[in-house]
């Protein structure tokens, strides 16, 4: 049986530029920093911060070989975003949805604030 490792990470700015003070995104399910899924399953995440988020994945054209637009990830994966109103403030959430995995999904998928360009692993 094949698998699928998915490695995750929290990814925000901390540019000298910017000296703006937030916390975070936080994903969820987060119980483990990996996942070990089999080939062919769904995975899905959920991640929330305090401003717009969005995701970076990897890169699908990593096995030049693979000429099957099927399985390239941005035909499999689904991006939806929110704004969720609370009682104090805006909470914005993403979710991530890849199905039919495959071998060549391996890697780090990183939720971050929009705009945000460096990427300080947490």
């Amino acid at each position: 049986m094949l698998l699928v490792l998915l490695l995750l990470t929290i990814a925000a700015s901390n540019s000298e530029a910017e000296r703006i003070s937030w916390e975070r995104p936080m994903l969820h399910p987060l119980t483990v920093d990996h996942h070990v899924i089999p080939v062919g399953e769904i995975f899905e995440l959920r991640c929330a911060g305090d401003f717009p988020l969005e995701w970076v994945v990897p890169d699908s054209d990593k096995d030049a070989s693979t000429s099957n637009d099927s399985l390239r990830i941005e035909n499999r994966i689904n991006l939806t975003h929110e704004v969720v109103q609370g009682e104090v403030n805006r909470k914005y959430v993403s979710h991530l949805k890849l199905v039919d995995l495959y071998y060549l999904d391996t890697g780090y998928y990183y939720c971050k604030y929009q705009g945000t360009s460096d990427l300080e692993v947490s």
